[in-house]
């Protein structure tokens, strides 16, 4: 069993917003034994950066091979041919649902706004439903995306939201379990920073004791040395 697999795509100017995501999404909890034996846990998650040209035929493979596809979205995304490719690929195989948008920058369904076309960031393939064939029809739409801009107001964060999705879980349920999982990280770090300032402040203590330990032991070995020269 693999696990559930994930790719994210993004643009080169989307790197650190990609790395973010994805170290995120790793550090949410894992789910139960149970789960896991239904092969519903997350498996690796890779990342690709994809610039303005066409998509290249081993970064397509890649993405087909991928459970699901998260797509960065930003305003140099969605001038992006290859990042629109990535989102074809999955169009056309019927599974649509599982691609994820995650906003960055920019605006949803800019391009329809007057004064904020040039704030769009989604790429034109998921600006547009597809038909039962995976081909794009005219029916404009506007996907349900994940809202990670810095100034978003949000009660879910974006990783534990996306791994979500890929796990096919409610994000709410999902995030109380990557909360204890914090919390339990934090009392464990809490813990091991009082252990080691109680060690610190005994350090001098117990240095104190070795040097008087030498010191005795010295004394006993002068006493022999002593006790040896009388006898001769």
């Amino acid at each position: 069993m693999h696990g559930l697999r994930a790719i994210i795509c993004h643009h080169p100017a989307d790197l650190r917003a990609a790395r973010v995501l994805r170290r995120a999404i790793g550090r949410v909890a894992q789910p139960s034994v149970e789960e896991i034996a239904k092969d519903a846990r997350i498996g690796p998650i890779t990342r690709r950066a994809l610039g303005a040209g066409l998509l290249s035929d081993e970064a397509a493979l890649e993405i087909a091979a991928s459970d699901h596809l998260i797509l960065i979205c930003s305003p140099a995304a969605a001038q992006s041919e290859a990042m629109d490719d990535a989102a074809m690929v999955f169009k056309a195989a019927g599974r649509a649902h599982r691609i994820i948008p995650v906003v960055v920058g920019g605006e949803p369904g800019g391009a329809g706004l007057p004064g904020l076309e040039a704030e769009e960031c989604l790429p034109y393939a998921l600006r547009y439903a597809a038909d039962a064939q995976g081909h794009l029809t005219d029916h404009a739409i506007l996907p349900d995306f994940i809202d990670a801009r810095a100034d978003a107001s949000r009660a879910i964060p974006p990783a534990v939201a996306a791994a979500a999705r890929i796990r096919g879980v409610a994000p709410a349920t999902l995030a109380i379990t990557d909360r204890s999982k914090r919390r339990k990280a934090a009392f464990f770090n809490g813990a091991m920073a009082a252990v080691v300032m109680l060690a610190l402040s005994l350090a001098p203590f117990m240095r104190e004791s070795v040097d008087l330990t030498a010191e005795v032991e010295a004394a006993r070995q002068a006493g022999l040395a002593a006790q040896k020269a009388l006898d001769q």
